[in-house]
């Protein structure tokens, strides 16, 4: 294809939400024989899926069910003393609402021991409270921003510090559902969808043994909720990552917009579209457009495995 009708495709992208319409019937089929598959070609007796009550663990898991029994998903909640609470409630109506079996392992005392505690926001007795600390903190201390400004490193200590406290929490999540699942013969797998990876949202290599949704916009992950029938009060919930107290919508609290227009700027990055016509289409300044594209490229060595020497 030449650069001449490239360029008129790019220009004939309309970015409205039909962009990601799918067949979900056949991406459901895919799915499930592809976790099908895996866990009999790993010799696993089951799934492990580590749930919190959100949009993307929640869709998962009803896909593991579809695709092996509720018999053998097991959902397992990790809690720890700074997360939001509203987690284990939404990850218990879920269970619930698809009688899955579940299981609880409390990991506060290994980030405790960890030192990923802040002594200051430990004399804070609610969540909300730490919530409103934390905000305060990040306001004044941290630019309104933390992964901003430490996406790619950072010279202030106090910065240093915080992020290597939220990034404690998922490794520590990760340890404790690995030696779950060996212990029981499951299959981990994870939740990871494609617009958290893409934004850099989550912890360099914090893995699981399948990711099933990683090609999956979170507008996609959603269409897939209400097609599998998760709790509406699941879904509906906004996109809050539980174990930062302060963020309640990752997406808006981090990077000012939302989740929406996240997934819509992604699919005009990926489809060669400028700043501009992007901009001009989703209703943002050019200015917020670009902004978001210079975060991809650079948390772009988050998505890269470790790197090594050539021999």
């Amino acid at each position: 294809m030449n650069t001449s009708n490239q360029n008129n495709q790019t220009n004939q992208i309309k970015l409205t939400k039909d962009v990601f319409k799918m067949d979900m019937n056949e991406v459901c089929e895919k799915i499930e024989i592809f976790i099908r598959e895996n866990m009999e070609a790993q010799g696993r007796e089951g799934i492990l899926i580590p749930i919190s009550g959100g949009l993307d663990s929640s869709v998962i898991a009803a896909l593991c069910i579809r695709a092996v029994g509720k018999d053998k998903v097991v959902g397992l909640m990790l809690p720890e003393k700074d997360g939001n609470p509203d987690a284990e409630k939404y990850a218990r109506i879920f269970a619930k609402s698809f009688d899955m079996k579940t299981d609880l392992v409390d990991i506060s005392k290994i980030i405790k021991d960890l030192g990923a505690y802040d002594p200051l926001l430990a004399l804070v007795p609610t969540y909300r409270l730490k919530s409103l600390v934390v905000k305060i903190h990040n306001f004044i201390l941290g630019g309104g921003n933390i992964f901003a400004e430490t996406v790619n490193g950072t010279n202030s200590k106090y910065l240093r510090r915080k992020k290597s406290e939220f990034y404690t929490k998922p490794l520590v999540r990760l340890l404790a559902a690995y030696k779950y699942a060996e212990e029981n013969n499951l299959l981990l797998i994870g939740s990871d969808q494609k617009t958290e990876v893409v934004m850099g949202l989550f912890v360099k290599f914090d893995n699981s043994d399948l990711a099933p949704m990683k090609k999956l916009y979170r507008t996609q992950v959603l269409q897939l909720a209400e097609f599998l029938k998760v709790p509406e009060e699941i879904y509906t919930r906004t996109p809050n990552p539980d174990i930062i107290p302060g963020v309640t919508d990752k997406y808006l609290d981090i990077f000012g917009v939302t989740a929406p227009d996240v997934d819509l700027m992604i699919f005009g990055f990926e489809h060669g579209m400028e700043d501009k016509d992007i901009a001009e289409q989703i209703g943002l300044s050019v200015e917020k457009v670009a902004e978001i594209r210079g975060i991809i490229k650079k948390s772009e060595h988050m998505r890269k495995p470790a790197m090594y020497v050539e021999f």
